[in-house]
């Protein structure tokens, strides 16, 4: 009977392990990185909608304002303050 753990099986074994090991750390630093790029990503949705909030208060305000000064020109006769 041979020994079937010869050298070269053995470099092949210990290559293939190792490759292993490579290819599962690699896939975990890739979803961190892939966690790191999709909190960004909420984070930039969270910013935006706010902003957009608080634009659609700014029109708002705006539109407020300007049916106010249209009341106030038309009890003052006719538009000519």
């Amino acid at each position: 009977m041979t020994n079937i753990l010869t050298p070269a099986f053995a470099t092949v074994i210990a290559a293939g392990i190792s490759a292993g090991v490579t290819l599962i750390i690699s896939a975990m630093s890739q979803h961190s990185q892939i966690q790191k790029i999709i909190n960004e990503l909420n984070r930039n949705e969270r910013l935006l909608n706010y902003r957009i909030d608080r634009l659609e208060q700014k029109v708002d305000m705006y539109n407020t304002y300007d049916s106010r000064i249209a009341r106030l020109e038309e009890r003052a006769g006719g538009g000519n303050i």
